[in-house]
C-alpha cells in the first residue's frame, strides 16, 4: 500500500469511503512502508465526497487526467518500489473563505492526530507535509499539538495563513524541530492581497515572506538564479509566465518533482540551497480585483 485516502472532521480522521476511524490503520500502514511518509493536503473550495469537488478525485487522486495528480507527481504510483507511504487528506473546505480559514485551524488539529498515528507506526521517521493555499495553514496548526520530531519538511505553497501567525506555529516544539520551505510566485501576489481584503485583517500573509531561519526558507519560484540552481542539480522548472494564478507551485512544469525531492531526499537539497531574492517589487492595484 502506497496511498492512503483520509478524511478529516469533527468526529476525528476516517479512511476515506469506509467511514471508519483511520488511527490504527495510519500506524500499520506506515509500520508496513518502506521510504518516506508525506502528508499532502489540499485547499480551499474542496469536500470530501462531493459529486464534482471531492479532492480525491481531483488533485489528491490518481490516474486523472485533467489535473496534476499530487500523489503520482511524489512518487506514489502503483507498483513503485520503496515509495513510501502517501496520506491525501480531505476536509471540508467549501464554503466561504473567511470560513474555511476557521475550519482550517480545526482541520490542523484533527490532522496533528493523523501525524501522531503516523508516527507510532514510522519507525522513527519523521512526517512530512505538503499544503497549497489553506492547506498549509493546516499543516502549520497541527504543529503546536505535536512534539519535536514528529513533522520533518513542510512545503507550503501559496500558503494562506498570516505571517505572524506562521511564525508562532513554528515557534512550538515541533515547529522548531521542523523545516518549512515557504514556496512563493508573483503571479500569486493578488490572491494574497484577495485573501487579506476578504479577511479583513491588516497583515501581511505569509506569501510576503517569512524570513530565513536555520529552519525556514522563502523559495520563490520565478527566481531566475534559482532556476540555474536546480536546473544543474537535474530539477529544471519552466519558467512562470502567468499574470494571476495561484497554482503554479504544482501545475507548473517540473514543480511537483521538485517537491518530491525536497521531501524524499532532503539532505541532497538543503535550505541554503533554496534561498532566492524576487527580481522586482511586486505591488498588485486594487483596481484590477473585484472581491465581492
Amino acid at each position: 500500500m502506497t496511498l492512503l485516502r483520509v478524511n478529516i472532521g469533527p468526529e476525528g480522521a476516517e479512511l476515506h469511503g469506509r467511514g471508519r476511524q483511520a488511527g490504527s490503520t495510519l500506524a500499520r500502514a506506515a509500520r508496513a512502508s518502506d521510504g518516506p511518509i508525506i502528508v499532502m493536503v489540499h485547499g480551499w473550495s474542496f469536500e470530501p465526497g462531493h459529486s464534482r469537488h471531492c479532492p480525491h478525485r481531483h488533485i489528491l487522486g490518481t490516474d486523472v487526467d485533467a489535473v496534476q495528480s499530487w500523489p503520482e507527481g511524489l512518487g506514489f504510483r502503483a507498483g513503485a518500489q520503496n515509495a513510501g507511504l502517501g496520506v491525501a487528506i480531505g476536509w471540508q473546505a467549501r464554503c466561504s473563505l473567511r470560513e474555511a480559514y476557521i475550519r482550517a485551524g480545526e482541520a490542523g488539529r484533527m490532522l496533528s492526530s493523523v501525524i501522531s498515528s503516523l508516527r507510532l507506526g514510522s519507525g522513527g521517521r519523521p512526517v512530512h507535509a505538503i499544503g497549497h493555499s489553506l492547506g498549509a495553514r493546516v499543516i502549520l496548526s497541527a504543529l503546536p499539538y505535536l512534539a519535536a520530531g514528529d513533522v520533518g519538511r513542510i512545503v507550503a505553497l501559496a500558503g494562506a495563513e498570516w505571517q505572524d501567525t506562521a511564525l508562532d506555529c513554528l515557534d512550538t516544539p515541533a515547529g522548531r524541530a521542523a523545516e518549512l520551505i515557504n514556496v512563493t510566485w508573483k503571479a500569486n501576489a493578488a490572491f494574497d492581497m484577495v485573501f487579506a481584503r476578504l479577511l479583513r485583517r491588516n497583515a501581511r500573509p505569509m506569501g510576503a515572506g517569512l524570513g530565513a531561519a536555520s529552519n525556514r526558507v522563502d523559495m520563490h519560484l520565478d527566481c531566475p538564479d534559482l532556476h540555474g540552481r536546480l536546473a544543474a542539480l537535474g530539477y529544471p522548472l519552466a519558467p512562470l509566465e502567468r499574470m494571476f494564478c495561484h497554482w503554479s507551485g504544482y501545475e507548473n512544469r517540473g514543480a511537483l518533482a521538485l517537491h518530491a525531492a525536497l521531501m524524499r531526499t532532503p539532505e541532497a537539497l538543503p535550505l541554503s540551497l533554496l534561498a532566492s531574492k524576487r527580481t522586482e517589487r511586486v505591488e498588485p492595484r486594487f483596481g484590477l480585483l473585484r472581491t465581492a
